[in-house]
């Protein structure tokens, strides 16, 4: 191989590795330019996702008066409303609540024998209460308005829905040990209802 074949060879190889540092230098610009537009993407989702964030916590918020029970302030997991007034509360404080002006009405009577005044107050005592004769009515009134009482309150499932939505977003703080009530009998501790045996 002459001298000038060999010059030749080594400018085709520099023509190669020109072309090839080129491309390489092209392609990183172009990766850099990538990264920039992801670091962008991503300063722009990070904002998006704290107002998000914010959004939700403003949101639920809000919607805390329509979620909470105003007795207990937890989130009415097993929310009621009382029909006559149309205010809501959970159903563990409405029992609570009604279950005590059961036993300040039955409490003053002392002709009522001790084992019915006492709590916890079931079905079975309320029913003997009444086929006593000891009482002939209850007398129920709202926590809030004091209207009274003498429809049972009713399941609200909407709050429920919105409770659970927002629990998708928010986490709620349900009371602890609350089973929720069953269908069957569910205020029978509560409303009396004369049997048609």
């Amino acid at each position: 191989m002459t001298t000038e074949e060999l010059l030749a060879k080594i400018v085709r190889v520099m023509d190669v590795v020109e072309k090839d540092m080129k491309q390489q230098h092209s392609e990183m610009k172009q990766l850099k330019q990538r990264v920039r537009q992801a670091e962008q993407a991503q300063v722009l989702a990070e904002h998006k996702c704290s107002d998000l964030q914010s959004n939700v916590s403003t949101f639920a918020a809000s919607q805390a008066y329509i979620t909470k029970c105003i007795i207990c302030q937890c989130s009415m997991e097993h929310p009621f409303i009382i029909v006559e007034c149309g205010h809501s509360f959970c159903y563990k404080c409405l029992k609570i609540w009604f279950h005590m002006l059961l036993e300040k009405q039955i409490n003053w009577r002392p002709s009522i024998p001790v084992h019915l005044k006492s709590a916890p107050f079931t079905a079975d005592k309320l029913k003997e209460l009444f086929e006593e004769g000891h009482i002939f009515s209850t007398r129920y009134s709202c926590l809030l308005c004091r209207k009274a009482v003498r429809n049972k309150p009713i399941r609200v499932f909407l709050t429920m829905d919105l409770i659970t939505a927002i629990g998708t977003l928010v986490p709620q703080d349900f009371p602890e040990n609350n089973p929720p009530p069953s269908n069957e009998g569910i205020w029978a501790d509560v409303f009396y209802v004369k049997s048609n045996e």
